[in-house]
């Protein structure tokens, strides 16, 4: 499976990516029906558009929308009233909508984060522990309810992982990468469950 791009959040003065959501994207379809349209796109952009959103003052707001367009003209962002197209790379054909700073009223569970190694394509699904920041928000109407700081359990993992890795340079045996494997997607699981 090709990497995916991720989304961008500022939070607290602090560029980290959207890792994970509940139902994110759907909100974002249906706020902006233009990001259902066929747009075209890339393997490494499943979801079709690339976004940038902040935080501030505990309130999530879009800033940017990005997406490939192969249909002209280029329509309005339904939804966001009057923006247009302000930047077209005509190699690349991305779009780009901004500046904006549109007001979100998403209920759900978002999860934001800054990885060991920083990479716009990185698929963090199944590597929360990689991150040196983790952070769940729990949103409701667009506004933070809650906030759950995973980054001191998510090094504690790295280090548990990375000592049975470079233990006297041996190979690993079966069951200790069984081991490992089990400790990261439990720590996975704990970090996406939205009923705590």
């Amino acid at each position: 499976m090709t990497l995916q791009a991720l989304d961008t959040v500022f939070y607290t003065g602090t560029d980290l990516s959207l890792l994970w959501h509940d139902k994110f994207h759907d909100y974002m379809r249906k706020s902006f029906p233009v990001l259902t349209l066929p747009l075209g796109g890339s393997t490494a952009n499943r979801k079709g558009f690339l976004a940038t959103y902040s935080i501030e003052d505990d309130r999530l707001y879009l800033n940017k929308l990005e997406f490939q367009n192969i249909a002209k003209p280029y329509p309005f962002v339904v939804g966001i009233v009057g923006k247009e197209v302000t930047e077209y790379d005509e190699f690349t054909g991305w779009v780009q909508y901004q500046p904006m700073h549109e007001g979100l009223s998403y209920t759900g569970y978002i999860v934001i984060g800054k990885s060991q190694v920083r990479h716009k394509y990185r698929d963090m699904v199944k590597q929360f522990h990689l991150c040196r920041e983790l952070i769940k928000l729990k949103l409701v109407g667009g506004y933070v309810m809650e906030k759950t700081d995973f980054s001191a359990e998510a090094k504690t993992i790295r280090k548990q992982v990375e000592k049975s890795i470079t233990r006297l340079f041996k190979p690993q045996t079966a069951e200790q990468l069984k081991s490992q494997r089990e400790l990261i997607y439990r720590f996975t699981d704990k970090v996406k469950n939205i009923s705590n």
